[in-house]
Formats: C-alpha cells, sequence, structure tokens
C-alpha cells in the first residue's frame, strides 16, 4: 500500500526560488527609482552653498518721518529715538545710533538744521584730514575726517569733499553742506536761519574711544562695514 508524499520536487522548487528572487528584484527597483525621482525633483545642497550673498544676516530699518531705510548686520545693534518737536525746530525728526560689537556709532539724525551762532572760541581749531567719495542717498557724497585741535573728533557726511572750515565755530552749524533732508520741514522761522531747509546729519565716531585716529578707523573691519551701511541708505 502507498502513502502520499508530501513536499515539493527539485523543479517546483527552482520555480519558487525564481519567483522570490523576481518579486525581491522588483520591488528593488521601484525603491531605487523612486530615489533617484526624489534627487532630481530635490534642490541640491551644493548649489545652496556655492552662492554666498553679501547681506547674508542682514537686517532692513526704516526711519519712521524721513522715509530712509538702510541695511545693517544682525551683531549690530540700533536704538531709535522718535522727536516730536512740539515747539521747537521741525515738524519731527528721526535720531537713531547704530552700534557695531566693537563700539563704533553712526548717528543719523533727520530734521537737521542751521543757525547761525557761534559755538566755539578762536582757540578750538578744526581741520578735515582726509575725505572719501561715497555714493548714498542716491547721489555722490563724501566721508570727511574732522580733527579738532590735532585730535580726530568725528567722521561727517557731507555733499562736497573737505568742505571749508571755520576754526571759530562749529562746522556742522556754518556750511550748509549736509544731504537735504525730503520728508522734514521747518515749522517756523527759526532765530537766526541759515536758510528753510532741513538737513540730515549722520556723525561716525567711537563713543569710547577719544584717541582714535585716521589710522583707527581705516584699519577696523567695522569702518568699512559702517561705510556699507551708509550707503546702504535709501529712500
Amino acid at each position: 500500500m502507498k502513502k502520499n508524499q508530501h513536499g515539493f520536487s527539485i523543479v517546483e522548487g527552482l520555480l519558487i526560488l525564481v519567483i522570490v528572487g523576481l518579486i525581491a528584484f522588483v520591488g528593488w527597483y521601484v525603491v531605487d527609482a523612486k530615489n533617484d525621482t526624489d534627487k532630481l525633483s530635490s534642490p541640491s545642497s551644493t548649489t545652496s552653498t556655492t552662492k554666498p550673498t553679501d547681506n547674508k544676516g542682514e537686517k532692513t530699518y526704516k526711519l519712521i518721518h524721513e522715509k530712509l531705510s538702510f541695511k545693517y548686520p544682525s551683531d549690530w545693534k540700533v536704538k531709535y529715538f522718535s522727536n516730536p518737536t512740539k515747539d521747537y525746530t521741525t515738524l519731527d525728526q528721526d535720531t537713531v545710533t547704530i552700534t557695531s560689537p566693537n563700539n563704533l556709532d553712526i548717528d543719523i539724525q533727520t530734521g537737521a538744521f542751521y543757525i547761525e551762532h557761534p559755538q566755539y572760541g578762536p582757540s578750538v581749531m578744526f581741520n578735515v584730514v582726509n575725505s572719501q567719495k561715497i555714493n548714498t542717498l542716491g547721489g555722490e557724497h563724501y566721508l570727511n575726517f574732522l580733527s579738532m585741535n590735532g585730535k580726530l573728533s568725528r567722521i561727517f557726511v557731507s555733499r562736497s569733499q573737505k568742505p571749508p572750515v571755520d576754526g571759530s565755530s562749529n562746522p556742522s552749524s556754518t556750511d550748509n553742506d549736509w544731504p537735504v533732508s525730503k520728508n522734514i520741514t521747518l515749522k517756523e522761522a527759526q532765530p537766526n536761519p541759515v536758510d528753510t531747509k532741513t538737513y540730515i546729519e549722520i556723525n561716525v565716531y567711537y563713543k569710547d574711544n577719544g584717541e582714535a585716529t585716521t589710522d583707527t578707523y581705516l584699519k577696523d573691519p567695522n569702518f568699512a562695514i559702517a561705510k556699507r551701511i551708509i550707503e546702504s541708505l535709501r529712500y
């Protein structure tokens, strides 16, 4: 009497192996094709890192009254004062200080104006010792290095190169050479006005380094950044 035999023959076993192999191959092919598609559709990390931008980490700030904006690095600090002038000079003024990590300040005041009045005696002598051309506020201007009694006092922005300086008075109050304000006007006639315009006063200086020289500024990387900030001023 014969018993039923259970199991697979050699041919059946080979057939099963072939089928399993085909299934595995198809699965691998589908996964591999999907990965290739994802790589093509996603941006390359190499592309993004090979295009560095100068404005990385920069912020933009806009003055309320003059409607000027400028760009500055994120590690610099901005302190803003809005000056409602009430019964004083202009309708309103902006005053902003931009400070570098090493305490180099840029002061910007809008709505400034000129009055004829000496502020220093004959013993105080001013001299512009250096001047650099820059493009800001939509036109050509100059950074003038102002020396007072042989010591560098500050750097100011003007419309002309090395403007004449009166040694007996404050040059910023006698030479109408600041950039002209576009959006701020005088409230009323002031005592001894030079004119009826208002101006934008921009000064650069170290708040805690009274011994800084021209070379101190020119060798300081933050001074180069300060120039870029000033040149970024736009309406």
